[in-house]
């Protein structure tokens, strides 16, 4: 069973847009922003994150009090993703472009792409989708799944990222998958043998149209807010 970084369950995760604005002209130019950091806020205590970058702006790792999770690229795909200084907790691997296996820490799990779906398969009991370039759901069993909506017109925090493929900085990295996205998340169902809850997501955006700010709520009580800091380039 994969640990750590990929552990599915939102309450692990609570203890701790694409469309730009054309006006047909063309000497328009498009406002590209990244987030420099953000805050998670829970329960009136609040973690900030640095967000590191490389010169083609690849996200290369993730800083704060606590911990560092940091991304190596080869051929411009992740290839490797550290905890610290210490050893690789996953190791990624494609063939033609497509990632078709993983290894966890000494364990090799094989990876199947399903191009109908848009979906992977990790080993017998992991799997996740996309839609576009975000996640769309992730499982570890047939009872116990999370799944996700996007307003596709709102830009998510990555929306300027460059990458085609840009799940293994958010999937493979303590749960950001629920608020870094290239559109901006609007909804996360999460089902856990036969019981489903909704978490709506409220969300303010910049005078540029990107996220600003999301609060995940279950009716309405403030499960967790984030706030993003954006730099331009």
């Amino acid at each position: 069973m994969m640990k750590n970084i990929w552990i599915l369950g939102f309450s692990a995760l609570l203890l701790l847009s694409c469309s730009n604005d054309d006006d047909g002209t063309e000497n328009e130019t498009t406002i590209k922003k990244y987030p420099d950091s953000y805050v998670f806020t829970k329960d009136g205590e609040s973690d900030n994150v640095k967000i590191i970058y490389n010169d083609q702006m690849q996200i290369t790792g993730y800083a704060d009090q606590y911990s560092t999770i940091s991304f190596v690229y080869e051929n411009g795909r992740v290839a490797k993703v550290k905890e610290g200084t210490g050893v690789d907790p996953y190791t990624l691997r494609y063939t033609n472009g497509i990632l078709s296996g993983l290894d966890h820490y000494t364990q090799s799990y094989p990876v199947i792409f399903n191009a109908q779906q848009n979906s992977y398969q990790i080993g017998d009991y992991t799997s996740f989708g996309l839609v576009g370039r975000d996640v769309s759901f992730v499982s570890n069993t047939v009872d116990n799944s999370e799944k996700f909506t996007y307003d596709i017109s709102k830009k998510g925090a990555l929306n300027s990222l460059p990458d085609d493929s840009i799940f293994p900085v958010t999937i493979f990295a303590n749960f950001r998958y629920y608020f870094l996205s290239s559109s901006a998340i609007t909804s996360i169902t999460v089902s856990d043998n036969g019981a489903s809850v909704v978490y709506a997501a409220q969300n303010t955006y910049d005078s540029d149209g990107f996220l600003k700010s999301t609060i995940m709520k279950s009716g309405t009580d403030e499960l967790f807010r984030v706030d993003y800091k954006y730099f331009e380039k």
